[in-house]
């Protein structure tokens, strides 16, 4: 884990009265702090130009913590103690020196020495960011002293001579930690590569995440001309805010009955339209749905027929929706393709767009892992999901991704939603 160190010292204003003057090496201790600048710049060096030269960062790391530790020994102050923010990827730790007649408590010295966000509550001052470190939900900001948790809040601890006082991401829902993280891993590793495809599972995702304005993405003037390319066409440009008339009018033109997964795509694009009248079509697709035998339909079909579905306000919808549940529930782990990322995927988004809950046990496997959490074991270090046993980048992992926003949102309001319904 990569540990980035800085020295604080507190001398004057409110917090310090003038201390006595004592016999100081101050050649040694600005020779110590104008190493610690140059190594500093040599990590800084060495990590953008020379990633590859880990042994030389860490030597040089070594080098600086000794170097710091000995510029501690060598100040006139009474004592000093660490404040460590622990990002998870790495740790910056803030060396605090001070008097022991100081006026300044913990709380004061963690506001001056790390940048913080919070909210006053009747039980104290409660961190809901530190250093970048932010609270999304099902998280809070913990607080360690000496590798210990805190039996008191930051405000009511005194500081000690030599003390670590570290905070902390803990989690206190594991499946929005499931959500958040895995969803991180692929915006960290891959998102620059999906939008530059424009993938448009992911641009709905970011832009349910509130992303999209963080990218620059601009779409070709000339419209697609097949029906897969035009699905794709409406849903950028509901993602990105753009007029979506003439795209889904090209798609009413040429839209066709055929195989239900497409044509509930089709449908659902097309429905991002209010001013099409597609009661014709909507007719035929429904007929379609209720002719079809679940049993000997795949999971991804069924998935978006319940997306489709979702549109539908008639006792006869409901009758459907039911009768593709129980299909979902009694083969989920027993796909024709095997167990996959893609159709896990596909699943949740169907379950969210009818309101239901993904993580219930009913769609638990044998192992009593939930829908999630058999989600994410597909996911791979880079943030890339296996279909099965290989790697995907093509389809599972946008599909995954959008699944992954979709029942992040779930988990944050209890309420399931189609993730092709824009404001």
């Amino acid at each position: 884990m990569k540990k980035l160190f800085s020295l604080v010292t507190f001398v004057l204003f409110a917090f310090f009265m003038m201390g006595c003057e004592s016999d100081i090496d101050t050649d040694r201790i600005q020779e110590l702090e104008d190493s610690i600048v140059s190594k500093n710049n040599l990590i800084e060096g060495y990590e953008l130009v020379l990633s590859d030269k880990e042994e030389n960062i860490a030597e040089l790391e070594d080098q600086l913590s000794v170097y710091e530790q000995e510029a501690l020994l060598l100040g006139d102050y009474d004592g000093y103690f660490a404040i460590t923010v622990d990002l998870g990827d790495e740790e910056i730790t803030r060396y605090v020196r001070y008097y022991d007649d100081v006026e300044a408590t913990l709380w004061d010295l963690v506001k001056v020495t790390f940048d913080i966000q919070y909210n006053s509550t009747e039980w104290g001052n409660q961190i809901t960011a530190i250093h970048g470190m932010d609270t999304p939900y099902g998280s809070y900001i913990a607080f360690y002293i000496n590798d210990e948790f805190a039996m008191t809040g930051v405000e009511s601890t005194a500081f000690e001579h030599q003390d670590e006082y570290r905070f902390v991401r803990d989690w206190w829902d594991s499946d929005a930690k499931n959500a958040y993280q895995a969803i991180a891993l692929i915006l960290d590793e891959s998102a620059e590569d999906y939008i530059d495809s424009l993938n448009y599972l992911v641009l709905i995702g970011l832009n349910r995440l509130g992303l999209l304005e963080d990218y620059s993405i601009t779409l070709d003037e000339t419209l697609p001309e097949t029906i897969g390319g035009l699905v794709s066409r409406v849903f950028l440009e509901n993602a990105l805010g753009l007029d979506h008339t003439d795209s889904t009018e090209a798609l009413y033109e040429i839209k066709t009955m055929g195989h239900l997964y497409t044509s509930s795509m089709v449908y659902t694009a097309l429905k991002t339209n209010p001013d099409l009248d597609l009661t014709s079509f909507e007719l035929q697709l429904f007929e379609a749905m209720e002719n079809t035998d679940v049993s000997e339909t795949d999971l991804d079909t069924l998935s978006m027929m319940l997306v489709a579905a979702s549109y539908f306000d008639t006792p006869e919808a409901t009758a459907l929706i039911g009768e593709i549940l129980e299909e979902i529930e009694a083969n989920l782990y027993h796909s024709s393709y095997g167990d996959n990322a893609a159709t896990f995927a596909n699943v949740i988004i169907g379950l969210l767009s009818v309101d239901k809950n993904p993580l219930s046990t009913r769609y638990a496997n044998e192992a009593e892992e939930n829908l999630l959490e058999v989600l994410v074991s597909f996911q791979n270090p880079d943030g890339i999901f296996n279909w099965t046993d290989e790697p995907d980048p093509t389809f599972s992992t946008p599909q995954a991704f959008l699944a992954l926003v979709m029942i992040q949102e779930y988990i944050r309001t209890f309420t399931g939603s189609n993730p092709y319904l824009f404001d």
